[in-house]
């Protein structure tokens, strides 16, 4: 039999993701009383499955053209590298930094080479061309050639990032499901009421906010809003899996606003997987998971032809990003958010987005009265007993 149980809460965060636990973080340090509720695994969207990269804007402005996105992400590498030092509005400094840098190549073509150069001056970025004696391992063979430089953009093991970022405010995590919510007169949502295998929960709630990625469209339909609109912008990216792969955290440059292949390199075992995306994953939707395998064994002979694939494991994984409906499908220059009523739904975008994205609604919601003045009955985490949500593995993990 389900035991019951209700709690108050002045803010609900539907989403487990590192956009969802950002928020919880920072309305907690601002006292305000916060429970965040995943129907699944912290981390377990499209947070597990990114590459982890910090970016700063320069891939989005690799036509030369200083784009709305890399105008507003150059400032995000630095925002969150004083958090991973403990200095940051939130202290990350338990996070594993897989890299402190990245690299861009270029294989030899000029269009891509002059692509770069117009970037960084545009962005004044820090990019820096390496000579051949400070290029990485993969990039070492006699036969290289091409330009190689480096780019001060960190890259993070992701799941660590979710454990650091769960682990302050472990007892506001609730795992359960929405079954059904209340309404004022005036349309607003007053209680939520959940459920999980153990038990029925009934929140009262001021504020709701969707952080839920794709399960945003689910959860608007179950609150009765409707202004959200969600466009889904899917991805097909591949893993590769062999003995002694140098490690490498890259984007192979070509003569379009997009890398021609992005990699990371993770440690799974006794072996590193490489980790591809970029317009290799992009344009891999229109390919099955086999001719995906192919194109991506074809790609990394011409860009590799020094290292041997022949033994390499590949695996394909299909990701869809969920973010706010634009037109003609075009993707979001920064962070979505959509409020009706007391109910804000929203969409980083990008994961460097998340500390942007948690300023913007902090400043919507400590406009509120009830929000920026606390009462008495506010709830107190440390009291719940609830299921948690337990952490995503990687998706190559073998120890899943």
């Amino acid at each position: 039999m389900l035991t019951t149980s209700k709690l108050k809460a002045q803010v609900a965060i539907f989403g487990g993701g590192v956009a969802g636990l950002w928020l919880l973080n920072r309305l907690q340090q601002l006292d305000v009383s916060c429970l965040l509720i995943e129907n699944n695994q912290l981390g377990g969207g499209q947070t597990i499955f990114s590459q982890g990269i910090i970016h700063s804007g320069l891939k989005y402005a690799l036509s030369g053209k200083l784009t709305v996105s890399a105008e507003a992400m150059k400032q995000m590498p630095d925002i969150w590298r004083k958090c991973l030092q403990g200095e940051g509005e939130i202290d990350l400094s338990d996070v594993a930094v897989l890299s402190e840098n990245q690299y861009l190549w270029s294989p030899g073509s000029l269009a891509a080479n002059l692509a770069v150069f117009l970037a960084s001056k545009n962005l004044k970025s820090q990019v820096s061309c390496l000579t051949k004696s400070d290029y990485p391992e993969a990039f070492s063979a006699p036969d290289f050639k091409g330009s190689v430089y480096m780019l001060e953009e960190p890259v993070l093991a992701v799941k660590t990032l979710v454990e650091a970022l769960a682990a302050p405010y472990v007892d506001c995590l609730l795992q359960a499901e929405l079954q059904y919510v209340e309404h004022s007169d005036s349309g607003s949502i007053t209680a939520l009421h959940l459920q999980n295998e153990k038990e029925e929960i009934t929140v009262n709630v001021d504020h709701v906010i969707l952080l839920a990625g794709k399960g945003n469209q689910a959860l608007a339909k179950q609150f009765g809003l409707t202004l959200l609109k969600m466009q889904l912008r899917p991805l097909l990216m591949v893993t590769v899996t062999a003995p002694h792969l140098p490690v490498l955290f890259a984007h192979a440059m070509q003569a379009s606003d997009k890398p021609r292949i992005t990699i990371t390199s993770h440690k799974d075992g006794e072996n590193y997987v490489w980790y591809l995306g970029g317009d290799l994953a992009e344009r891999g939707v229109n390919r099955t998971p086999e001719a995906q395998i192919i194109f991506a064994r074809k790609e990394l002979a011409s860009l590799f032809p020094h290292i041997d694939f022949s033994q390499a494991r590949f695996q394909t994984f299909y990701i869809e990003r969920a973010e706010a409906e634009y037109p003609s499908g075009k993707k979001p220059e920064g962070p979505s958010i959509i409020q009706e009523r007391n109910v804000i739904t929203a969409w980083p975008t990008k994961l460097a987005f998340a500390p942007l994205l948690a300023q913007q609604i902090v400043d919507k919601l400590t406009a509120a009265t009830s929000v920026a003045k606390m009462d008495d009955e506010k709830m107190a985490c440390e009291s719940m007993m609830n299921m948690k949500p337990a952490i995503a593995n990687y998706p190559w993990s073998q120890n899943l």
